[in-house]
C-alpha cells in the first residue's frame, strides 16, 4: 500500500492533510507537524515507521529542502521511501491520486515534481483566456 505522510514545522502538514481527505476521501494520509508540542520529530518518525509493513510505498512530502524536518527523514529514505521538500497541494494530490497499483519509479516521481512546479504562477501576470472553471 502506498503511504503519504506530510510534514512540516508547526500546522501545516495537519491542514494540508485534512485537505487532500476533503478532496479524495482516502484515509492513506498521514502528518507530522513538528515543534507543536514537546514530542521530539524523532519519536514522532518513529511512531509513523511502527504502522508501515515491509511492502508499504511511501512517499513523505516536506516542507522545505534546507529544514529540520527534512533532515530528519533524509535517514530512513531507501528504495520504498521517497521523501520530497517543497510540498504544495497539487504535488500532494498528484501522489494521493496516483493508482495504487503502479509502483512509482524515479522518473514517474520526477514527472510529478516537474507538474506541480508548473503550478506555482504569479497571477497578476496570468491570463485568463477560458474564464470558465472548477468552481
Amino acid at each position: 500500500m502506498r503511504k503519504i505522510l506530510i510534514a512540516s514545522h508547526s500546522n501545516m502538514a495537519n491542514g494540508m492533510k485534512d485537505t487532500l481527505e476533503f478532496l479524495t476521501s482516502m484515509d492513506n494520509i498521514y502528518a507530522i507537524s513538528a515543534y507543536i508540542d514537546k514530542t521530539p520529530i524523532k519519536e514522532q518518525i518513529s511512531i509513523f515507521q511502527k504502522t508501515l509493513d515491509k511492502d508499504d510505498e511511501v512517499i513523505i512530502l516536506s516542507d522545505m529542502q534546507g529544514g529540520s524536518v527534512t533532515q530528519e527523514f533524509c535517514f530512513i529514505t531507501n528504495e520504498h521511501i521517497h521523501l520530497i521538500c517543497g510540498v504544495n497541494l497539487p504535488l500532494a494530490l498528484a501522489f494521493a491520486l496516483h493508482p495504487q497499483d503502479e509502483k512509482l519509479t524515479k522518473e514517474k516521481i520526477q514527472s510529478i515534481i516537474d507538474e506541480a512546479q508548473k503550478q506555482m504562477i504569479y497571477m497578476n501576470e496570468f491570463s485568463v483566456e477560458d474564464e470558465e472553471g472548477d468552481e
